[in-house]
């Protein structure tokens, strides 16, 4: 009977959502398969397992503004099926399909994706918050984190809702993932002396971040340190920093 079911479940697996207990399923039939295994069944159930791994490998996005094609697509698809992004919601808090690639990513929301990613529980941070913006805010788990965390730009008391800027970036994922940035010169001629220096001079080592490429393809030799980020480039930072 099992032998039987085993295709329509595996069929109904493939068609769900991508989730993390998928392989453990595909184990325990797997065990039980070789406690059953039968030479006359008329199915080759293990290339059919065999296919079922090879395509649950393949990246799947439920954002209907990211395509396939998109040079971002494994970035926000492997944050998405890791709960790092949810994509944006509607008024009764459902989601709506849209992840918002070239929108600006804003500090609340690269504060989320930091900590989600570093797989900090906001619940083992303290309740209250001193930044007063955070205190109705959406973010307010997070930013109370990054305060007993030390997050270094909440010392600047930041509007939550602005741009984050490509330093700010780059510097919040590192103190999310407590990185001990070491004392460095970047090689970008745009960042000399620049507060978050040290942490760009980090992250282009570890290839997190890349500097700026003329038309011919070449480095430029800037960063642009003080320009914004769109969530597609944070998904991407955060993808590279996993």
């Amino acid at each position: 009977m099992c032998r039987l079911l085993l295709p329509l479940i595996l069929l109904g697996l493939l068609l769900a959502p991508p989730v993390f207990g998928f392989f453990d399923v595909l184990d325990d039939l797997q065990q039980e398969l070789s406690e059953e295994e039968s030479t006359d069944d008329p199915l080759n159930l293990d290339d059919l397992i065999q296919n079922l791994e090879e395509t649950a490998q393949q990246p799947v996005t439920s954002f209907t503004d990211v395509p396939q094609s998109a040079w971002f697509f494994n970035a926000v698809t492997m944050v998405a099926a890791r709960g790092i992004v949810s994509g944006y919601k509607d008024a009764n808090g459902n989601p709506t399909g849209i992840f918002g690639p070239g929108n600006p990513v804003t500090i609340a929301e690269i504060l989320k994706m930091a900590y989600e990613a570093a797989g900090v529980m906001t619940a083992t941070c303290k309740q209250s918050v001193n930044l007063p913006q955070a205190a109705a805010h959406w973010a307010r788990p997070y930013v109370a984190c990054a305060e007993e965390g030390g997050m270094r730009i909440l010392h600047l008391q930041p509007d939550l809702n602005r741009g984050a800027t490509r330093a700010e970036v780059i510097s919040i994922v590192h103190d999310a993932f407590r990185v001990q940035v070491p004392a460095g010169r970047s090689t970008f001629t745009d960042t000399v002396n620049h507060p978050y220096e040290a942490d760009i001079a980090l992250a282009a080592t570890n290839s997190v971040v890349s500097g700026d490429k003329g038309a011919d393809g070449r480095p430029t030799g800037t960063f642009r340190p003080d320009d914004g980020v769109n969530r597609a480039e944070a998904a991407q930072i955060i993808a590279k920093s996993l």
